[in-house]
């Protein structure tokens, strides 16, 4: 359960250090996988393929694209708010 709790942890410092938005669909998949223990803390060949699958997946579709795009923008507004109530 763990893993569920720290995903949103991952995202908070993560994101604000990347303005691409490609890159920041690259990390939310690499962080879901890592998180899951899909892919382990050395990222092996197997990884890397795994990772360019879900990636290019994502990326050949408008919908599915613009599906991740809204979770990384609700995780990005979750942590904004949490820093002004502070």
């Amino acid at each position: 359960m763990t893993r569920y709790t720290d995903y949103p942890t991952y995202l908070k410092f993560i994101l604000p250090n990347i303005q691409d938005k490609d890159k920041m669909i690259m990390m939310n998949i690499i962080t879901a996988l890592r998180l899951e223990g899909t892919i382990g803390d050395i990222v092996s060949e197997k990884d890397s393929v795994l990772i360019k699958h879900v990636y290019e997946s994502i990326m050949s579709n408008d919908e599915k694209r613009e599906s991740v795009l809204g979770i990384i923008e609700n995780y990005q507004n979750l942590s904004i708010r949490k820093e002004n109530t502070a």
